[in-house]
């Protein structure tokens, strides 16, 4: 620091390394903080009187105060905030008084009174000169730190020596040793208040990142336990942690660049750190305003994302994965704290249906620990539900396997089928078999046969047999004709449904695993991509794919050897439409004189039969009587004419 020119000001020496860790004695820090700034202060007052008043006394009480900061200086635990504002910011001893002394106008009555009794309204760059050895026009200059950082503000309304100075507010909290962020940052960023516990094998996996590492791009579809991630690295790091959605990033070129500034210079005024959630942004320009805005910041920023980020954004890449099973019984046991032994016995069947990450064990157990009516079991199937909500259709399930009529060889397939996803985790986890190979893991049923055969309700009835939500994707729409738009459709499908408590049902499953043609061009090429993507996912995940197609001779040969079950739904014969006729109807429905020998005679599928029940059910309803067959006949002339067909009467012999 410089002294005036009536004065020799003598550098303070400070071990500046020290300076940017965390203290453990912050209190004491902050009362010695607060010292240092009011003895600076009064030399500040000093020099001050000593150019408007004058006089050898003075001259005197600013070397005894020189000698009095320093020997302070030198016995606090770290160096004072504006200390350190002039090492990280490198601030010449011009600046470094320069800011002094526009601190002391803003906060000091003392330094107040005496500019006041001066008729000296304002902080002049011409009243630093006086003040100050060293002085140098560069320290106002456009392009200097005061100016660049922003620091200090220049009102350009008057002459450039005398202009008014004001110091900005966050570096007056600065020189307080206050650490909330700059409010021009509060439209953009936000404190990270999650306490997640993190596994070992996830922490084991932080311990990959290097430490020289400013930029690491946590990829994957486990988005909730990525910013605990960076909280630890940051913790790690002695770092104060916020968070920005991208979304969020300013799209002009000035405003993006200004928040840059802004934002590093929080980051050497508190060494804080960043976690941006690209989870919504991932793709488009965009990505080139966060290169852009990466440009221009040098502290650590940690990014979120599904897919690694392009390589044109210079990141470290790290896949994310969710705790271990055998660790997520640990965290359940630990999350629900007081609770667990009510639910410990359910576990292994809670984790067999739910891979959860950390934080969705976290937000679960909370709710639960307030819930009174609800099941674990259902507040983690609620969980998973908002992500596949905007992506798939859910279908309620209330049919069991009374309601399914096939040959008792294909029911018991798919009987297997349930036994299959029951004790997935006993044999691929407890007894080993994960260990041998990851491919072919997944469990992948195909069900084929017309429409209106019940392979939609065979799906029904699985999903209620293993008490799991049924979400159906129509494969037909999400097949895209844009060369990488399919994969990225299904991405984010099987990217939600990853936490578990899912069936997925893919509609119409010729639409994309019909015979691959020879390669001809780029699209065939990709066609062919598309399907060994989905192939690849279904046998990565965790949970039970069902696909449906009408035409299973439209099917590739290659794709049949890579599913685990296959069961064919053939059109019903009399004895089986007998039977569905005689279970289509509910206890409470009231019916007279169903002659269903004679229903079976229509030639029709399950799915007909149950739109032909309901349509004769709200008809009867309407007259106030039971279902008779005269109502079945009208149905069936209804549902045939929807069918373009004719109902024959020989069809129809003795109905009524």
């Amino acid at each position: 620091m410089s002294l005036g020119k009536r004065g020799t000001r003598k550098e303070v020496h400070t071990n500046y390394d020290k300076s940017t860790k965390v203290s453990t004695k912050q209190e004491e820090w902050l009362e010695q903080n607060r010292h240092a700034l009011g003895l600076a202060f009064e030399w500040i007052t000093a020099l001050l009187k000593q150019q408007f008043e004058g006089g050898q006394e003075q001259e005197q009480n600013i070397e005894a105060l020189l000698e009095k900061q320093k020997a302070h200086i030198n016995a606090m635990v770290l160096p004072p905030a504006y200390e350190v504002m002039a090492h990280v910011f490198k601030l010449s001893d011009f600046e470094k008084s320069l800011i002094l002394l526009a601190a002391a106008a803003e906060i000091d009555p003392v330094v107040q009174q005496v500019l006041y009794q001066a008729g000296q309204k304002k902080i002049t760059f011409s009243l630093a000169f006086q003040l100050f050895d060293g002085a140098h026009w560069n320290a106002i200059g456009p392009q200097s730190a005061l100016r660049y950082w922003r620091i200090l503000s220049l009102d350009k309304d008057d002459f450039i020596s005398q202009a008014a100075l004001r110091l900005d507010e966050r570096i007056i909290h600065a020189f307080l040793g206050i650490a909330a962020p700059d409010e021009r940052l509060m439209p953009y960023i936000y404190s990270y208040g999650g306490d997640i516990t993190l596994s070992k094998s996830q922490h084991d996996n932080l311990g990959t990142v290097p430490a020289a590492a400013a930029h690491v791009n946590f990829h994957g579809p486990n988005q909730k336990d990525k910013p605990a991630l960076a909280k630890a690295l940051a913790q790690k790091r002695y770092d104060r942690l916020y968070c920005m959605n991208l979304s969020s990033l300013p799209r002009s070129v000035g405003d993006r660049h200004m928040l840059a500034i802004i934002w590093q210079r929080e980051v050497l005024l508190s060494q804080a750190s960043l976690y941006i959630d690209a989870h919504e942004g991932e793709h488009g320009e965009i990505l080139h305003d966060l290169r852009a805005f990466l440009g221009h910041v040098k502290g650590r920023v940690y990014i979120g994302s599904h897919e690694p980020l392009p390589d044109f954004i210079p990141t470290f890449r790290l896949a994310v994965s969710k705790p271990l099973r055998a660790e997520q019984k640990g965290l359940w046991l630990e999350a629900l704290s007081h609770k667990a032994d009510g639910v410990a016995n359910d576990l292994s069947c809670l984790i067999d249906n739910f891979d959860f990450g950390a934080g969705d064990i976290g937000e679960v157990s909370e709710i639960y620990k307030v819930c009174k009516d609800e099941s674990l079991h259902a507040i983690c199937k609620k969980q998973s539900r908002p992500s596949l909500d905007t992506l798939a259709q859910r279908i309620e399930v209330r049919a069991n396997w009374d309601d399914l009529i096939l040959p008792e060889t294909k029911k018991r397939v798919l009987m297997d089928v349930e036994r299959h996803v029951k004790q997935r985790n006993t044999v691929l986890n407890e007894w080993g078999f994960d260990k041998i190979s990851t491919r072919g893991l997944g469990i992948s049923t195909l069900l084929t046969g017309p429409s209106g055969t019940g392979k939609t309700l065979a799906a029904e009835i699985l999903a209620n047999a293993l008490d799991l939500d049924l979400y159906k994707v129509d494969l037909s729409s999400t097949v895209s004709k844009y060369i990488g738009e399919t994969e990225k459709n299904l991405r984010r499908v099987f990217d939600a449904a990853e936490n578990g408590g899912v069936l997925l049902l893919f509609d119409e499953a010729d639409a994309l695993f019909g015979k691959r043609t020879d390669v001809q061009d780029s699209h065939d090429r990709h066609a062919n991509i598309e399907v060994s993507y989905l192939l690849q996912r279904m046998e990565q995940y965790s949970g039970l794919v069902i696909l449906t197609t009408n035409f299973k001779s439209a099917m590739d040969k290659a794709f049949m050897r890579r599913i685990n079950y296959c069961v064919q739904f053939s059109f019903p014969d009399f004895e089986q439409r007998k039977a569905v006729w005689a279970n289509v109807f509910p206890d409470g429905a009231k019916t007279k004189g169903l002659a269903f020998e004679k229903l079976a005679s229509l030639n029709v599928t399950p799915g007909h039969i149950r739109n032909m029940a309901l349509y004769a059910s709200f008809v009867a309803a309407d007259e106030g009587v039971p279902v008779q067959m005269k109502h079945l006949l009208y149905a069936a002339q209804a549902e045939y004419m929807k069918l373009e067909k004719t109902l024959s009467p020989k069809e129809v012999q003795g109905w009524v």
